[in-house]
């Protein structure tokens, strides 16, 4: 078993163990990562809740999950490497499950004045 493949079930089971912890299992937020500029999706993508520790990677369709979340709403950031980080607030209610799309915005590149 390839090493990447034994992070992404040690991930899976920590986002499911996050889940439980919380009362009733907590609401969850899923969805994807993409480029506004190309609609492509963007793989390994960080998102997280702010204010609550908790996060998820995107896989390699740019899809997340996070789990365990109490209800309220909540400011969804992602970021990626090239790219300006997005922020999107979300209301979950108990037990329930949201689902979202965040596009993110290639960063312009500034280059230095070479002499």
């Amino acid at each position: 078993m390839s090493k990447e493949r034994v992070l992404w079930i040690f991930a899976a089971l920590l986002v499911c163990w996050r889940g439980l912890g919380a009362e009733g299992g907590g609401a969850a937020i899923s969805g994807f990562v993409y480029s506004r500029a190309d609609g492509e999706a963007l793989i390994r993508a960080s998102v997280s809740v702010r204010g609550l520790g908790l996060g998820s990677i995107s896989n390699d369709s740019g899809y997340f999950v996070i789990a365990g979340l109490p209800p309220g709403r909540w400011p969804i950031v992602a970021s990626f490497i090239g790219f300006e980080d997005v922020e999107q607030v979300v209301e979950v209610v108990a037990d329930g499950h949201v689902r979202i799309d965040l596009f993110l915005v290639p960063k312009a590149l500034q280059a230095e004045e070479v002499l």
